[in-house]
C-alpha cells in the first residue's frame, strides 16, 4: 500500500514557484477562479486538464486546451499515468514537477534485499527536459552566396553595361555627324565608298563638294 501525499511543484508560472497538495480525488487546472488549482494566464485555457487519483496511482488529462498539456516534452494525449518527477508542462505558461512521496510498497521483512533497495536514497533533482516547442514553425537557415559566382554575375553585368554605353556613344556620334554640315564630314571622308555601296541601294546619294 502507499503512502504520502502527491504535490505539485510549480517552477515557473503566474504566482511564483510555489507547491500544491493533491487532496481532492479529481482536481481541475484552469484560469479561472471555479478551477481547483488556478493559473491566471491567457495562455492557460478555462478548463485546461484535470488531475485525478485512481486507486494509488495518479493520473492527468488534457480538457482540450488551446496550447495543450505535456508531460516530459510528450503531448498527453487520454490519461497519462503520472511519476515521481515527471514534468508538466501547461502549453509556455506553466511548468511544474510532480511529486509522489512514496512511490514504492513497502517490502516484508523477509526481504532484506528488497529493504536495502527501498531505503537507497535518490536524487530530488531531476534535469527537466526542454520545453515542447508548441509553435509549429519550421525554422530554415539560406545557403549563402557562392564568392565565385557573385563575381562572375557582376562582370557580366559591368560587361552589358559597357556595351551598352558604346551603342549609345556611336549612335550619338553617328547623329551628330549626319547633322554637321549636311553629312560631308561623315559621308564624303575616307569612308565615302563604303556608303555608296550601303546607301546607294536605297538611293541614297550622298553630295561631296
Amino acid at each position: 500500500m502507499r503512502v504520502g501525499n502527491a504535490n505539485l511543484i510549480v517552477q515557473e508560472g503566474p504566482g511564483g514557484p510555489r507547491e500544491i497538495t493533491l487532496t481532492l480525488q479529481n482536481a481541475i487546472i484552469g484560469r479561472t477562479e471555479t478551477a481547483d488549482i488556478t493559473f491566471a494566464d491567457p495562455e492557460i485555457s478555462r478548463q485546461h486538464s484535470q488531475i485525478s487519483r485512481q486507486g494509488d496511482d495518479y493520473t492527468i488529462e488534457d480538457m482540450g486546451s488551446t496550447n495543450g498539456t505535456f508531460v516530459n516534452g510528450h503531448r498527453a494525449v487520454g490519461r497519462m499515468v503520472l511519476n515521481d518527477g515527471d514534468i508538466i508542462d501547461l502549453g509556455d505558461a506553466v511548468r511544474m514537477v510532480f511529486r509522489y512521496d512514496i512511490a514504492k510498497e513497502f517490502p516484508t521483512m523477509a526481504d532484506p534485499d528488497d529493504m536495502a533497495t527501498f531505503l537507497q536514497p535518490t536524487s530530488p533533482f531531476q534535469s527537466p527536459p526542454p520545453k515542447p516547442d508548441i509553435s509549429g514553425t519550421a525554422v530554415f537557415e539560406a545557403p549563402l552566396p557562392d564568392p565565385a559566382e557573385t563575381s562572375r554575375r557582376r562582370l557580366i553585368l559591368g560587361c552589358g553595361c559597357g556595351f551598352l554605353i558604346l551603342v549609345f556613344l556611336c549612335a550619338g556620334l553617328l547623329f551628330f555627324l549626319d547633322s554637321y554640315d549636311q553629312g560631308q564630314l561623315l559621308y564624303c571622308g575616307g569612308l565615302r565608298p563604303l556608303f555608296e555601296a550601303i546607301l546607294g541601294p536605297v538611293g541614297f546619294n550622298p553630295v561631296c563638294g
